[in-house]
């Protein structure tokens, strides 16, 4: 038997992340989207390409909306 499973990009992980806290509001996907952003930022020469950068480019609005709440939550303090 063989499975094969797709993997989101790094961009995508983000996203699907932040999708996952905004409808669960659990505090381990903040920590699981901190961890991914922590590990993106330590490597991002590997990531020229990360669309993510402004609420204009990248993913639909509808889905980078909960990433850009988090950030200025972040932002906030």
């Amino acid at each position: 038997m063989r499975f094969e499973v797709p993997v989101p990009g790094v961009e995508q992980a983000a996203v699907l992340e932040a999708l996952a806290w905004r409808s669960r509001l659990a505090a381990k996907d903040i920590a699981d989207l901190c961890t991914l952003l922590s590990i993106t930022y330590e490597h991002r020469d590997r990531f020229p390409d990360w669309k993510l950068r402004t609420a204009r480019t990248g993913a639909p609005r509808t889905q980078r909306g909960p990433l850009h709440e988090l950030v200025a939550m972040f932002d906030r303090g």
